[in-house]
């Protein structure tokens, strides 16, 4: 079994305002750019580019164990995951 790992952020709620609206932001972009109807695998490269654009930094095609009854179990899960702070360039 793999140990379970627990993430949290503690942030202020202004700083967790800004970051959801440039995470949903850049979601929205894409939406509106590539439109509906292509396969998930286009609007996740094209979120991670619109991220970093954003000046988050990204990781692409992170492994995560799904909790499942209690156990961690390897679904290879995979996801796109950002810091929490974008880079102060922008």
């Amino acid at each position: 079994m793999m140990a379970q790992t627990t993430w949290r952020i503690a942030l202020p709620a202004d700083e967790l305002n800004r970051i959801s609206e440039g995470v949903i932001g850049a979601a929205i972009a894409v939406h509106r750019e590539l439109g509906p109807g292509l396969l998930e695998s286009a609007y996740e490269a094209c979120l991670a580019f619109e991220l970093v654009d954003r000046g988050f930094p990204v990781l692409d095609q992170v492994e995560l164990p799904v909790q499942y009854r209690g156990r961690m179990i390897d679904a290879g899960s995979r996801s796109i995951c950002w810091s929490a702070k974008p880079s102060s360039s922008n």
